[in-house]
């Protein structure tokens, strides 16, 4: 530490000159008053003396500061740097395919189906597809799981709903309108967070979804808490686990 903090405040030799030649004539005013008996040239020419003397240390100081200011600069981009990435893998907003689609316990599996995408750069939906084919009975509810989990910050929740064209086109609803998907669903023990689409045959015939086949659309929101919110409660497991 002292051999660098030696090497940080050594002069240049621009620097060395400098002072060297105001200290010299500094002397040579000090010695020509002193003889001359002019005190008050004396007094200024000790003065310019110190001045000079001073600014060596002065430079030595700035030098030492500066270095001490850039190595704190480096330090504190560097910190950012590490928060960014920790925010990043922790707080990152997205879609993830869950446990059991990625691993059958013995060995690892490719999904062969996509994960929930924007159809256009304006888009506010994301677009759920059919994991594999389905069908769906008349008139009847169907739970359909998608393979699919969500990672989003703290205050935002997922909401799913129905596609415009599912009810003309396919003769498909979501029977409970809109699903709200929390923050804390995502990695649940108890389903790995796997989001399920309850879907209703609105029909008199069987209506079959093939794999791929695009079924609801999911929008991030942001929401807001009552000033006198006090709720601490942990999830602890999936649908349903927050109450009747």
């Amino acid at each position: 530490m002292e051999n660098e903090i030696k090497q940080i405040i050594k002069l240049n030799k621009k620097e060395k000159i400098k002072i060297i030649l105001e200290i010299l004539l500094a002397l040579f005013e000090i010695f020509v008053a002193f003889n001359t008996k002019n005190y008050v040239w004396l007094l200024v020419s000790m003065t310019w003396f110190l001045v000079a003397v001073m600014e060596t240390c002065y430079i030595k100081i700035i030098k030492l500061k500066d270095n001490l200011i850039e190595k704190q600069n480096d330090f504190i981009e560097t910190v950012a740097n590490e928060l960014k990435k920790i925010n990043k893998e922790n707080y990152m907003r997205k879609f993830e395919y869950v446990n059991r689609v990625l691993s059958n316990g013995y060995e690892t599996l490719q999904p062969n189906f996509s994960l929930p995408v924007r159809s256009t750069k304006n888009s506010g939906g994301y677009d759920f597809f059919a994991m594999e084919d389905i069908t769906l009975e008349p008139h009847k509810i169907t739970y359909v799981p998608t393979g699919v989990k969500c990672k989003m910050l703290d205050d935002e929740i997922l909401i799913l709903a129905n596609r415009s064209s599912n009810p003309k086109k396919k003769g498909i609803i979501l029977a409970s309108g809109i699903n709200i998907i929390d923050a804390d669903y995502y990695g649940n023990p108890d389903n790995d967070g796997e989001i399920s689409l309850i879907l209703q045959n609105i029909t008199d015939e069987p209506v079959i979804i093939k794999k791929g086949d695009k079924t609801v659309q999911a929008v991030f929101i942001k929401y807001l808490k009552t000033d006198d919110d006090n709720s601490e409660k942990e999830r602890v497991s999936g649908i349903g686990s927050t109450g009747r």
